[in-house]
């Protein structure tokens, strides 16, 4: 059985919502990221089922991401949302690995479905120091 907390990190006006999924802490660190129209969910239940649940259970110590105004980040999308792609590539996304790498002092996996490949691969083009943090990112289902 895997254990699971609910991690907010402050980011502007924005709570960036980062579930963690762990069996043992200490584990190797992924950091799991959804695609354009999902959230976290797409890689676990609460119930612990799915890829992240699993991963965990075989001992790495797992991260996914609710990007800006998805799943239980706050505060949702509305109308009157000025954020997008930009935002998610320039600012969070970077924040979540630093996070990681920082609780965990270890190179970090990367985990993306859809979209979320393009936005993980656009980060580590434009800023290459994220890189030095990266042990391996593989992508299910991504465009190119």
């Amino acid at each position: 059985m895997t254990n699971q907390e609910s991690l907010f990190l402050s980011h502007g006006d924005h709570q960036l919502h980062l579930r963690h999924i762990w069996q043992q802490k200490g584990g190797t660190p992924i950091f799991m990221l959804h695609g354009a129209i999902e959230n976290g969910l797409i890689f676990y239940t609460k119930k612990g089922k799915g890829l992240a649940c699993y991963l965990a259970e075989q001992g790495f110590d797992v991260y996914v991401a609710d990007l800006r105004g998805r799943g239980e980040s706050t505060p949702r999308i509305d109308k009157h949302a000025v954020h997008g792609q930009f935002e998610a590539i320039t600012e969070d996304i970077p924040h979540f690995i630093n996070y990681i790498f920082q609780v965990t002092q270890q190179k970090i996996h990367l985990v993306a479905h859809s979209w979320g490949g393009v936005l993980l691969a656009s980060t580590l083009a434009r800023f290459p120091k994220i890189i030095e943090r990266i042990r391996s990112k593989t992508c299910f289902g991504t465009k190119r």
